[in-house]
């Protein structure tokens, strides 16, 4: 069983609801290598230290459309790429200095 499958049992279990995963990033280009997944809007979130400085492709999920924006700062504020904001529409891009994402419904 794989770590997020436990997870979501566990929260079924106690009665929270899990909430969506709205996008991912992707180490590697067409959405290979290591993944990140984006489970909040509106919220900046720092990016792990790990190597996530290179990301090279990303994908929304759901029904509506999102739009991520990758900052060369941890605190969201030196944008340098807007990813992508088509609902379920992979795209590869190029981003060496990657340290924070914002992503909203666009």
């Amino acid at each position: 069983m794989h770590l997020s499958q436990v997870f979501s049992c566990i929260l079924a279990t106690s009665g929270v609801v899990a909430a969506a995963e709205y996008a991912s990033l992707h180490s590697g280009r067409d959405l290979s290598g290591a993944r990140l997944g984006i489970w909040s809007l509106n919220e900046c979130l720092r990016l792990p230290d790990n190597g996530y400085g290179h990301v090279a492709s990303g994908q929304t999920y759901g029904p509506f459309p999102v739009a991520c924006t990758l900052y060369s700062d941890a605190n969201c504020t030196a944008p340098h790429i807007e990813l992508f904001t088509n609902t379920n529409s992979p795209k590869n891009f190029a981003s060496l200095t990657s340290r924070s994402v914002y992503c909203k419904y666009r």
